[in-house]
C-alpha cells in the first residue's frame, strides 16, 4: 500500500526545509552575516566613540584659543589705533603752540626757544612709526594681571597642586 499523498508531501516537505535550513546555516559560517558580531566589535566601537570624543574636544579647544587669539589681536588693533589717535593729536597741539608762538619766525625770544624747539620736534614725529610689539606686549601684561588679580591664593596654590599632581601621576604610570 502506498501511504496517503498527503504524508508524503509533508515527509518530502521536511526533508527539504531541514536540506534548506542546513545549507543556510553553512552560508552564513561562509560568509559573515551582517548581523554578526565578532568578539572584537566592542573594543572597535569604543575606539571609534573615544576617537570621536577626543576629535571634538579637540576641535573645541582649538575654536577657543581660535576665538582668544581673534579677541588678543582685536585689542591689540584698537589700542594701536587710539595710539595713533593719540600721536596725532600731540602732533596737532605742537603745531599750533608752534604757529601760535610764531616759532617760525628768525628771531625768536630767548625765552620760547626751548619751547619751540621741543614743539618743533613734536610737530617731526611720525605717527605711523607705532611699536607694535610695546603694545602687545602691553595688552598680554593686562591680561596676565587681570587674570592672576582675580585669584586668590587658596584658588593659585589649588591650581598649582592640581597641575603638578596631574604631570606627577602621568609621569608615575
Amino acid at each position: 500500500m502506498t501511504p496517503p499523498l498527503s504524508k508524503r508531501r509533508k515527509i518530502q516537505h521536511d526533508a527539504t526545509s531541514d536540506l534548506s535550513l542546513r545549507s543556510n546555516y553553512r552560508l552564513m559560517l561562509d560568509r559573515r552575516h551582517p548581523l554578526h558580531f565578532s568578539w572584537e566589535t566592542p573594543f572597535i566601537l569604543s575606539s571609534y566613540t573615544t576617537l570621536i570624543f577626543y576629535s571634538i574636544l579637540t576641535i573645541t579647544v582649538l575654536f577657543l584659543l581660535f576665538l582668544g587669539l581673534k579677541a588678543i589681536q582685536l585689542e591689540i588693533r584698537n589700542r594701536i589705533a587710539q595710539h595713533l589717535f593719540d600721536l596725532e593729536n600731540s602732533i596737532a597741539h605742537c603745531r599750533q603752540q608752534y604757529q601760535q608762538n610764531h616759532c617760525y619766525d628768525v628771531i625768536t625770544s630767548p625765552i620760547l626757544a626751548k619751547y619751540c624747539e621741543d614743539w618743533h620736534k613734536c610737530m617731526q614725529k611720525n605717527p605711523y612709526v607705532i611699536s607694535r610689539s610695546d603694545i602687545a606686549a602691553s595688552v598680554f601684561g593686562e591680561l596676565i594681571n587681570s587674570f592672576f588679580d582675580t585669584l586668590t591664593l587658596k584658588t593659585m596654590f589649588a591650581l598649582c597642586l592640581l597641575v603638578f599632581g596631574s604631570v606627577l601621576v602621568s609621569f608615575s604610570l
